[in-house]
């Protein structure tokens, strides 16, 4: 299993890990409910160093990213990051992404790190120019998350030169050898920080002393989940694979590119065809066993007690913010009722819009 820089500290401060995605990481420091509130209420450190970089510089970056991105690339500007996703020829989702423009010929790319592998044999196997360097650069980065209301505070004890308060969303700054962006997976407003390799513990260790005076702490992956959750943020792998497009995902948002880029074509054809089952939100009836993925949801509009298979679930846990049991789950239509089976016992499912949690 793989190690983050900050591995040691973790260990230190007692935390609870897991296995995620090859990496050995902190699943709880405390209680997971308890940090996830914490996150919304003040802010949260998050050691997000397992996620993989890659860099694509260029003359013909642009038109080469604009190739295999549904996304619209060129309206960007240096200095501003954009969500997108790599997609087979069938439309399929390979991986999301966050793409940073440095400049029109330099771009830089923070993929997931359970596919940062096939990610980048994909995009190297698209590459006809010579010229096009695209370099994976994981080993050489850190990443730590600093998100909560909280946060802009700390982060400008950090770096005493950035007006924190200036940086607009999905925009960053590069400052002292890092990317500073104004992104995040939790719905609260925040930063991920890109650090040199070797300046990541000695950051990390300024934001977990100076964040007691804003009660920030280190927070782990089981309440960044239930955070990126609430937001019916994605989980790559699990709320999406290559079986599925950004039309069924959700993702329809992300396909501005007017150019002929990969899997366009399929797109076009399923969106006019329609018919398919999209990602929908749930929210379960109180008592109801936790949802799974896998879970199969049935509708019950006839008024038997099941019916016909509709819908699959993707996520689910139970709220600590709404003190509800929320799901993502696949759907066939738009139906009034719906059952989840689960252990042999079947829960009133009810339809609601996303997100869950509605943030400012």
């Amino acid at each position: 299993m793989k190690k983050t820089p900050l591995f040691e500290s973790h260990k230190q401060q007692s935390a609870r890990f897991i296995s995620f995605a090859g990496w050995t990481m902190p699943f709880s420091y405390s209680n997971p409910r308890e940090e996830h509130l914490q996150v919304r209420q003040t802010g949260g450190l998050f050691d997000v160093s397992h996620m993989g970089q890659i860099r694509i510089k260029g003359k013909e970056s642009l038109s080469f990213l604009e190739k295999i991105l549904p996304s619209q690339i060129s309206s960007m500007t240096a200095g501003q990051a954009l969500y997108s996703a790599l997609c087979l020829p069938t439309g399929g989702l390979i991986d999301d992404l966050i793409i940073y423009c440095i400049s029109q010929e330099e771009y830089f790319l923070c993929v997931n790190s359970a596919f940062k592998d096939k990610d980048l044999r994909w995009i190297q196997s698209q590459n006809e120019k010579a010229s096009l360097k695209i370099q994976d650069e994981s080993e050489a980065w850190g990443m730590i998350a600093a998100q909560g209301d909280c946060s802009f505070d700390l982060c400008g004890q950090i770096f005493p030169s950035v007006n924190f308060r200036d940086i607009s969303k999905f925009h960053f700054k590069l400052v002292e050898g890092c990317l500073i962006a104004r992104t995040g997976y939790t719905g609260e407003p925040g930063f991920e920080i890109y650090t040199p390799i070797e300046k990541t513990l000695s950051f990390w260790e300024k934001l977990i002393e100076q964040g007691r005076e804003f009660s920030i702490s280190p927070i782990g992956l089981g309440a960044r989940d239930t955070l990126r959750l609430e937001m019916a943020y994605l989980l790559s792998g699990q709320d999406f694979n290559e079986s599925k497009t950004p039309l069924q995902a959700g993702l329809g948002w992300i396909l501005t590119n007017e150019r002929d880029y990969i899997g366009k074509s399929s797109l076009l054809k399923q969106r006019e065809r329609g018919g398919y089952s999209r990602l929908s939100a749930l929210i379960l009836e109180e008592g109801s066993a936790i949802p799974r993925a896998g879970y199969l949801l049935y509708d019950s509009s006839g008024g038997g007690s099941s019916g016909k298979q509709i819908g699959v679930i993707t996520s689910g846990a139970k709220s600590p913010s709404l003190d509800k049991i929320i799901a993502l789950a696949y759907v066939e239509g738009e139906p009034k009722s719906l059952l989840m089976e689960a252990r042999g016992s079947q829960f009133r499912a009810e339809l609601v819009k996303k997100p869950f949690l509605k943030r400012g």
